[in-house]
């Protein structure tokens, strides 16, 4: 019986040399061993890239792509892209080390004609680049996370403001957009005019200029097409060259969550992020290109020269657009499903009050989270009209502008007990239980905009 596992065991010892020893034939070829580390440097490549950056024949690239795909160190996607697999991963990792310790012992240290060896199994040159900016940016952390990271980086800059500050004069702290039939959690950010925003926004100190495409990313939930990785990498390769031409950050859209951030560089295939991070809180990690989540399209925004020093005239133009966005909310003419003003609370209360069939098909943890966007918002616009009344305090229209901030200071209290109903925990499960004081609540803040919008205008009426 013993001499019988010991013969099983030396099959098994023989199988297992030889397959090592085929994957060890595998990477005996200085060419295929150099395309498993380009694929190791990005994950994905097409075969261009690999035929580019080995510079080999396509007959002979296909040839030894097809021996590293036959040991399952190499994975093609679909014709033309190809990724290492966690095997050839591992693989390769392993015998890193081992040469790292190699070169490291005695031996291989007295020997100098084995130094020109050193950083074999580093990335070309061209994957290496890392780009970073002089003056990094810390996201500082807001429900309006596109006002947090360009607060962020203005205050990177030395333009040192609050958020509240940047909510109000950009005017999204006044926004109100809803989705018809539906408590859409990314409504708050769905029909935005970003052209008006990033055009009140460059007042603020530095010209900012956006890179937009109408398309989730990826395409389908759960699911990323070859078409999505070209996307990404362009998307990629334009905030990398941005960064490097005017040396500042950038803000990003879809960094892990479906929120935005800010980049403060980009090495080999990830981008050097600084923003809210579900493990790790605010934070700078690294996010590879294609690990993008977004909802209805992909954004950058690039901050380039530097602006004029803010106006009495860009204050009053800051008062005009909260007026405009609190009462008419911004998008397009093709944005049709939403309802924009204070009549959004009223669409939002009726969905509270609708029969369970209907309530079913909806969304409670987007509930809670527009009810904390909108509590925090409407504290910045009170924040922010204060501002104006203490800056222009011994003008006539000042009155007015301090009785829409305290009705907004109303309007976010009024949030706090909504908030109070639906608590907003990342991760956590919501409810829709308290749905008749809800509704009650948002019809009673409908009123108070109302209110809130026509001081406003009455203090714009004044503002000569």
């Amino acid at each position: 019986m013993v001499i019988e596992n010991q013969i099983v065991s030396m099959q098994v010892i023989h199988e297992e040399v030889s397959r090592i020893s085929d994957v060890l034939k595998s990477l005996a070829n200085p060419k295929r061993l150099n395309l498993l580390m380009l694929l190791n440097s990005e994950n994905i490549q097409t075969f261009k890239n690999l035929k580019d950056f080995s510079q080999i024949s396509k007959t002979s690239l296909v040839n030894h792509l097809v021996i590293l795909e036959k040991e399952h160190l190499i994975e093609r996607l679909s014709r033309g892209y190809y990724k290492i697999t966690p095997k050839g991963k591992n693989f390769l990792d392993t015998n890193v080390n081992l040469f790292e310790r190699a070169v490291n012992s005695d031996y291989f240290q007295s020997n100098t004609q084995l130094h020109p060896y050193e950083g074999l199994f580093q990335a070309p040159k061209i994957l290496q680049e890392k780009i970073s900016v002089p003056k990094p940016a810390q996201y500082p952390g807001a429900m309006n996370s596109f006002v947090a990271s360009i607060t962020g980086i203005f205050n990177s800059l030395e333009k040192k403001y609050s958020v509240s500050f940047v909510n109000g004069f950009s005017g999204m702290s006044f926004l109100n957009n809803f989705t018809k039939d539906a408590i859409d959690g990314s409504s708050h950010f769905k029909y935005c005019d970003w052209d008006q925003i990033l055009k009140a926004s460059s007042r603020l100190g530095y010209e900012l200029h956006g890179h937009y495409e109408e398309k989730a990313f990826p395409t389908y939930y759960g699911t990323i097409t070859l078409e999505d990785i070209e996307r990404a990498k362009n998307m990629f390769n334009v905030v990398k060259q941005e960064i490097k031409q005017f040396q500042k950050p950038a803000v990003l859209f879809g960094l892990l969550l479906p929120e935005y951030g800010i980049v403060n560089g980009c090495f080999q295939d990830y981008y050097m992020a600084h923003a809210y991070h579900s493990d790790m809180g605010y934070s700078g990690f690294p996010c590879q290109f294609y690990s993008l989540k977004t909802t209805n399209y992909m954004h950058a925004v690039f901050v380039r020269d530097e602006t004029a020093p803010i106006t009495d005239n860009d204050y009053r133009e800051a008062l005009e657009r909260a007026i405009e966005f609190a009462k008419n909310g911004t998008g397009k003419p093709e944005h049709d499903d939403r309802v924009s003003g204070p009549q959004m609370f009223e669409e939002w209360a009726n969905l509270l009050k609708s029969n369970e069939e209907i309530l079913s098909s909806l969304n409670p943890q987007a509930n809670a989270f527009l009810g904390s966007y909108y509590a925090e918002n409407k504290q910045h616009c009170a924040d922010f009209l204060y501002m104006i009344h203490d800056k222009y305090a011994n003008k006539s229209f000042s009155f007015m502008i301090q009785k829409a901030a305290k009705k907004y200071q109303e309007i976010a209290d009024k949030w706090e007990e909504f908030t109070a109903l639906f608590p907003f925990t990342l991760g956590q499960p919501s409810s829709f239980f308290c749905r008749e004081e809800g509704a009650i609540l948002l019809r009673e803040i409908m009123a108070l905009e109302e209110k809130a919008i026509r001081f406003m205008q009455d203090a714009m009426a004044m503002w000569h």
